[in-house]
């Protein structure tokens, strides 16, 4: 497993909420890891560039072929903004049939006084997300 630590980009007030934004990304082949790795760089200098966050982390099994990713962000129109431009639009378009239909993305709440999400309360939310999705479409194939 490989992970870039917690990036702090700004100072959280205690008395306000942000929204942490979380995603399972796992590739249908391990061989795609590298595309996505050829795009991380540029990725990463958006992320440095982007008003709105507050910092991030990554984590990547590269035998596995499996991404994850967190973020903390002033709201949801700054997350939103980051994913709609740059480096990021392009590497959705590219890698999108590289990604397996397993990927899951979800959005918490997160109060300044708790500090940044920890990778625990991503993957629960993850996990969390995922069975809703899966429960949805179990419902919809009755």
């Amino acid at each position: 497993m490989v992970e870039i630590r917690w990036r702090s980009l700004g100072p959280l007030r205690p008395h306000r909420r942000y929204v942490a934004l979380a995603t399972y990304l796992p590739l249908r082949r391990r061989r795609d890891i590298i595309p996505v790795l050829r795009l991380n760089g540029a990725i990463r200098s958006q992320l440095a560039e982007t008003k709105g966050l507050l910092g991030y982390s990554l984590r990547s099994s590269l035998l596995g072929g499996k991404l994850w990713t967190l973020s903390l962000w002033t709201d949801g129109p700054a997350s939103e903004a980051f994913v709609r431009v740059g480096p990021h639009r392009r590497a959705m378009a590219a890698l999108a049939h590289l990604i397996g239909p397993d990927a899951v993305v979800t959005r918490w709440s997160v109060r300044g006084s708790d500090g940044p999400p920890s990778w625990a309360d991503a993957l629960q939310h993850l996990e969390l997300q995922r069975h809703r999705r899966s429960g949805a479409s179990d419902a919809s194939e009755e």
